[in-house]
């Protein structure tokens, strides 16, 4: 259900940036999606096809990208990416590291037109 609510906030960011900006039409999104997610890319793209429908932005495409984990290690501070969580901190190979939660989904690019 997580999925809703980051396709509702999506949405709602970019019709407001098109409004801003005099779009009559919003063609694609863009968006990053933290490989330390569980969501499901498929229900995330239904949600925004469905909130999307009657407003300038049904019919855009959806591009969901997977990108890197952006880490945090709780021993010695050091901040970075990578493929999979789990994975122990480069700098000094504690296990104890935890995602930025605030990179899990991100609105990357809109296009208007």
């Amino acid at each position: 259900m997580h999925e809703l609510g980051v396709a509702q906030q999506m949405v709602h960011l970019a019709l407001e940036y098109a409004k801003e900006n005099n779009a009559s039409k919003i063609t694609q999104f863009t968006i990053e999606m933290s490989q330390a997610v569980d969501e499901s890319e498929d229900s995330l793209r239904f949600h925004l096809e469905t909130l999307a429908r009657g407003t300038i932005a049904e019919g855009a495409q959806f591009d969901i990208q997977r990108v890197p984990v952006h880490l945090h290690c709780l021993k010695c501070g050091n901040e970075f990416s990578q493929d999979y969580l789990g994975e122990a901190c480069p700098n000094c190979h504690s296990a104890r590291v935890v995602p930025q939660v605030h990179d899990e989904f991100k609105l990357a690019s809109i296009e208007i037109e």
